[in-house]
């Protein structure tokens, strides 16, 4: 079997430790270039300026014919007194100074400039006295010094590292050393670029330095030892990331396996219960890091859930059987009854529209279960505007209170001056504030105590049904929000254990909740809501 059979590519571990090693790949090389673009910059810098420190050299030779060295120190321009550099220039105003000395002894102490003054080369020195003396000088008797120059520096380096050349204006050889075999002798130079490097093998460096007399200076330096330690670089660099590339694939891959252990767990757990229809399966949480364990706790959490869900599902079906049953039950009896009595319309038409009762009874509970299941499932967009709270509840107070009255019941009403606002769908509202006020009505006897009230506290709107009568059992408290729930003191009045569910639904719906207290001596059922 093939590791693509096998699914290797398409696992999360094979696909942690490929994206590890495209992106060290990528990180090393954008590493490796930048080192080496570094590497050979300082390399190029520091070849520059042994070329500079060889032109200066030559240029020393070439103007000076070394006449300087013994006795004379040359100083910058800086150093030279502002009052001998006038007297020289009057001397020869288009001076350009070069070079300049300085000499210092008991008796006497002057300077002496190199300079050039319509492409000739002077000698000028200013005595103490203040006396300039001036001479011309004819650099083409200092070539034999700079030949022997160019031979003492070809020497140290060796005649295939380095080379000097001096040519005229129009290319032709002055002076020159021996030129490397790889350096192409027809090569001009470019004045215009100071420093280049000839592609040769292996490839050179090439200073090109302009004369005063319009005579070109040019000096090569090989760059086969720069070339060998920028390939020695790479050859130590590529072996090493390759090493731990290689290394890091692998723990990336022993890493993402651990990593993923959790996941295979929950795999293993899922097709388990896919398979089995188990949904009591666990999976134990191994702290495998913070988001694993998560996802083990929501899948956990999850399961518990769809169990208890399917739970209530079989017990919902078994009250939805049970409660269509016994209409159905009714609807039968009454048809056999009518059937087997007298052959009366007037029977008839009483049985039809005991049918009908029936029927709106089982199509209002239908709907009513619905109702809850949009709203549970957010299926059902919830249309909120602004609504006014204290209306709301006065409609509500004048239409239940003659119903009120009716049983002799004492119903009242408890508003806030300041006007209470929410933003909500107003039908449901009034769905939420009927259910628990029938329900308050239906439950409490003759002479009792019916009381709305709405609050605010804390950014939330309290609607408060509060009733003297029989009261909740404690042991029903928690189920009496179940759909089809109904305690042992309700079953002999009209309902089907929907109302308070619907309400329960659509406070939920609106982002509130819904608590309630209850005693012997009646209940209290408190909505909260969201003040806009």
């Amino acid at each position: 079997m093939s590791w693509n059979n096998r699914g290797i590519f398409r696992t999360v571990k094979f696909r942690v430790a490929l994206w590890y090693a495209l992106l060290f790949a990528f990180s090393a090389a954008v590493s490796f270039l930048l080192v080496f673009l570094y590497l050979r910059g300082s390399m190029l810098r520091q070849t520059d300026h042994k070329l500079t420190g060889y032109t200066d050299k030559v240029l020393y030779t070439y103007l000076t014919n070394d006449k300087f060295k013994r006795f004379d120190r040359e100083v910058p321009l800086e150093r030279v007194p502002a009052n001998a550099l006038e007297a020289m220039k009057r001397r020869m105003p288009d001076l350009q100074v070069l070079l300049a000395f300085e000499r210092a002894g008991r008796k006497q102490h002057y300077y002496t400039v190199i300079g050039y003054a319509d492409g000739k080369l002077y000698e000028l020195r200013r005595e103490s006295g203040g006396t300039v003396f001036t001479r011309r000088i004819q650099t083409a008797d200092h070539i034999p010094l700079v030949r022997k120059s160019f031979r003492n520096m070809v020497a140290e380096e060796g005649s295939s590292n380095l080379f000097f050349r001096l040519l005229t204006p129009d290319g032709r050889v002055i002076a020159q050393s021996p030129l490397p075999q790889a350096y192409p002798v027809n090569a001009n130079p470019d004045p215009s670029e100071r420093f280049r490097t000839i592609p040769t093998s292996p490839p050179f460096r090439v200073v090109t330095e302009r004369l005063f007399d319009g005579n070109i200076l040019e000096i090569g330096r090989s760059l086969y030892y720069v070339q060998r330690r920028l390939e020695l670089y790479s050859l130590i660099f590529f072996t090493t990331v390759g090493s731990i590339l290689c290394l890091g694939v692998l723990c990336g891959w022993l890493i993402a396996r651990k990593f993923i252990s959790g996941v295979e767990r929950l795999n293993a757990a899922a097709q388990h219960i896919i398979q089995s229809g188990d949904f009591s399966r666990r999976v134990p949480v191994r702290h495998d890091g913070i988001e694993i364990d998560n996802l083990v706790r929501a899948f956990n959490s999850m399961n518990a859930n769809t169990e208890k869900l399917i739970t209530e599902l079989q017990h919902i079906t078994d009250d939805i059987a049970h409660d269509l049953r016994t209409p159905l039950t009714r609807m039968r009896g009454m048809a056999e009854v009518t059937v087997s009595g007298p052959q009366e319309i007037a029977q008839y038409r009483e049985m039809a529209c005991d049918v009908a009762e029936e029927c709106s009874k089982m199509v209002t509970m239908i709907n009513t279960m619905l109702e809850i299941t949009r709203t549970e499932s957010n299926l059902e967009t919830i249309s909120e505007s602004r609504l006014e709270l204290n209306s709301l509840l006065r409609q509500a107070y004048e239409l239940y209170q003659l119903l009120a009255e009716e049983k002799g019941q004492i119903f009242s009403l408890n508003l806030p001056e300041e006007t209470v606002m929410i933003s909500a769908d107003k039908i449901k509202i009034q769905r939420i504030v009927a259910n628990l006020l029938d329900n308050a009505i239906k439950f409490t006897p003759e002479g009792g105590f019916v009381t709305l009230d709405l609050t605010t506290a804390k950014g939330m709107a309290e609607i408060r049904v509060s009733d003297t009568g029989c009261g909740i059992p404690p042991q029903d408290l928690e189920n009496i929000f179940k759909r089809f729930y109904r305690a042992d003191s309700s079953r002999t009045l009209p309902g089907n254990g929907l109302g308070l569910s619907l309400v329960h639904a659509i406070v939920e719906a609106h982002h509130g909740k819904v608590t309630v207290e209850s005693t012997e001596k009646g209940s209290v059922f408190t909505v909260f809501l969201p003040l806009c």
